[in-house]
């Protein structure tokens, strides 16, 4: 075999190749794994956000015949929202491919086979990424921009007002004062929900959090005494009641995504390095719960895509004019819309 084309390419050469480490930065991927956001496709990129609530009525009891109750029917919420733009744009040149030795290999590298590696990384590294920080943030009702300015902020939206708790350890003193907050969390989501069903109840917790969560005597017992089946995910934690894996996975590694915890009816998950999320604090919302949390999908900003329903991801490839490269280009235009803001309930921990 000719190695001659190797020759002088330093760590790219052949006689370098002893092992290949793709190693890439940790990518959260918690909120996609749960499920919890459903796909939304429109054709228009202001869709109407909205949501209808009924009010509990206790009827009058009259004779028969007689008639004199008006129902009130639900108050139904609706508005426009603008959607967003996650994009980015690489060039692939010729001298990202000539006497360049493919990753891992003893090959080439071919232009098909750049475009599909850095296709591939843009994707993941760069949009899926960004989707996950917004709908993270969505969570706590308010989405925003790497700039600081506001994406959606859900609370002014519908017009309701954040759910705040407060979760000290010195006041942890009795036995059952963990199980005791815990039920307070549920009931809470529970009177927001007003009878809409759901599979049960998730928070996903900071480090400094979860730390705190353990370091309270009641808490420390119970885990003591978990399922040897929760070693490394809850017991409870399924796909029945958390939703189903994303299309690319077969199943879901709930211990490498995150510490997980049942205790009290609701599954704690310490988000692995507590990425995109704040340290100390921790959200609480119901699982299940339908059109809570939505992925909003508008149409491409591709020609060729005039008219078409939105879909989760596009990409583009062209060649330059000159022929000295390959553009690639991918995006996704959406908003992630928490519906019910006022049931994710926020906490800080002290």
């Amino acid at each position: 075999m000719d190695f001659n084309v190797f020759q002088d390419q330093g760590l790219f050469s052949v006689p370098q190749l002893t092992a290949a480490v793709n190693r890439i930065p940790y990518a959260p991927r918690l909120i996609q794994a749960l499920g919890i956001f459903t796909d939304f496709p429109t054709n228009t990129r202001t869709p109407i956000i909205e949501r209808r609530f009924g009010e509990r009525q206790i009827l009058k009891g009259v004779p028969f015949g007689v008639r004199n109750n008006v129902y009130d029917t639900p108050n139904r919420f609706a508005r426009p929202f603008n959607t967003w733009s996650a994009n980015t744009t690489t060039l692939v040149t010729k001298q990202d491919t000539v006497g360049v030795r493919r990753f891992g290999t003893m090959e080439v590298e071919s232009v098909a086979s750049v475009l599909a590696d850095r296709l591939e990384w843009m994707r993941q590294d760069a949009v899926e990424s960004t989707i996950e920080a917004w709908r993270m943030q969505a969570l706590f009702g308010i989405v925003n921009n790497t700039d600081g300015s506001t994406l959606a902020n859900w609370y002014n939206f519908f017009e309701v007002s954040p759910t705040e708790k407060n979760f000290s350890v010195a006041a942890m003193t009795t036995p059952t004062s963990v199980m005791q907050y815990c039920k307070g969390i549920k009931d809470t989501i529970n009177d927001v929900l007003q009878g809409i069903p759901s599979t049960g109840f998730v928070s996903i917790i900071g480090d400094d959090a979860w730390a705190k969560l353990f370091s309270v005597p009641e808490v420390q017992e119970a885990f003591k005494y978990r399922s040897i089946g929760d070693q490394t995910h809850s017991v409870a934690f399924t796909t029945e009641t958390l939703g189903t894996p994303h299309p690319n996975q077969t199943s879901i590694n709930w211990g490498a995504l995150a510490n997980v915890f049942t205790y009290a009816g609701i599954t704690f998950l310490n988000y692995r390095s507590s990425v995109d999320f704040p340290t100390n604090k921790a959200v609480f919302f119901p699982m299940g719960v339908r059109d809570m949390f939505q992925s909003v999908l508008s149409p491409s900003s591709l020609v060729e895509e005039d008219g078409e329903m939105g879909m989760p991801f596009y990409a583009k490839t062209w060649a330059k004019e000159d022929g000295s490269g390959m553009g690639i280009y991918v995006e996704s235009n959406r908003i992630e819309v928490n519906a019910l803001p006022e049931a994710c309930i926020q906490a800080t921990f002290s």
